[in-house]
């Protein structure tokens, strides 16, 4: 959940856990954890609690990062600008709008997502799909994080 607060965009914390396939609670928490069936009509599991770790509150939104294509093989992370156009379609695919006729409700979006991109820059991420590259992902995303965003203050 994202929300602009004083001219600074935040990212608030929603739900304390994560739905995934079984086959990725077992990559990513290998025998540690077993997840809860989501429902009868899929094979989903829900994880919560300590192996997820969960904000208790807002954090400044400083960079959004976007999944490049699963189909490029990568030997490596990449972390590249995408432009406002790029960033734009992004964000617009994972909006859901029950009535795409509802023009008012059309607009909202469209003005939401250009003053959010005005304000935090969006990059696409490529690395190796394998769970082992995944705490060196983090450390790539946390350092780019760090040496590519401006100071916030409290």
């Amino acid at each position: 959940l994202l929300r602009e607060d004083n001219h600074q965009w935040r990212a608030f914390p929603y739900y304390s856990g994560v739905r995934l396939w079984p086959n990725n609670v077992a990559g990513l928490f290998a025998d540690t954890v077993s997840g809860v069936t989501v429902a009868h009509y899929t094979s989903k599991q829900r994880v919560s609690g300590t192996p997820v770790p969960f904000a208790s509150d807002s954090q400044p939104l400083r960079q959004l990062f976007f999944l490049g294509p699963a189909e490029v093989v990568s030997d490596d992370i990449s972390i590249k600008p995408l432009s406002y156009r790029e960033a734009f379609i992004e964000l617009v695919k994972m909006n859901f709008l029950l009535d795409i006729q509802q023009k008012t409700l059309l607009k909202r979006q469209f003005n939401t997502i250009d003053q959010l991109l005005t304000s935090v820059a969006c990059f696409e991420l490529n690395y190796p799909r394998d769970y082992h590259w995944l705490p060196t992902v983090r450390a790539a995303i946390l350092g780019h994080v760090a040496t590519n965003s401006p100071a916030l203050a409290d």
